[in-house]
């Protein structure tokens, strides 16, 4: 099987749910797949549903939404964290049993410099051809796009939050 390197980015909501969808979907046709999810930590109801999933592999190793809503916690708290998580992240990806990476929300960890762009570019230049890593963030940088073989922008048309809501569960966590 050809791999893929799939991107889903941008202001709107979505990305995380598409990117489980595709991990749903590989997991259904037999396939084993990782979700490594960064900055979020574990109180999302997804990891939740998913836990069960005997061929998807699930780390979690955020430590909150990183100088969004309200964070306290020190940048090198963040920083360790994400780093972290990268580690495993490379592990997974030479793994010879997954085919499918997916790293949730490492856009977002580019943009706040908690893991450098050029090792999520190493990272995706060194990809088998076999596997498909499936990446999702806010902003996506020109050379992370240029790297992808599928990019879908989710773009905010209006949302909920726009008017004080606060995410909620099962909806948006």
């Amino acid at each position: 099987m050809k791999g893929q390197t799939i991107l889903y980015y941008g202001l709107g909501k979505g990305k995380t749910t598409a990117a489980l969808g595709l991990a749903i979907r590989a997991v259904g046709a037999g396939m084993k797949a990782a979700l490594l999810q960064f900055i979020k930590e574990e109180k999302s109801s997804e990891i939740n549903a998913l836990k069960n999933f005997k061929n998807l592999k699930i780390e979690v190793g955020g430590k909150g939404f990183y100088k969004l809503r309200g964070d306290q916690k020190p940048g090198e708290v963040h920083k360790k964290a994400a780093s972290e998580l990268f580690d495993k992240a490379e592990k997974y990806l030479q793994e010879p049993k997954i085919d499918v990476v997916v790293l949730d929300e490492i856009l977002d960890c580019i943009e706040y410099e908690l893991v450098p762009q050029q090792a999520l570019v190493d990272f995706i230049l060194k990809k088998p051809d076999t596997k498909t890593l499936v990446l999702t963030g806010h902003k996506a940088p020109k050379e992370i796009i240029k790297l992808c073989d599928v990019v879908t922008e989710m773009k905010k048309i209006k949302h909920i939050y726009d008017k004080g809501v606060v995410g909620q569960l099962g909806i948006d966590f």
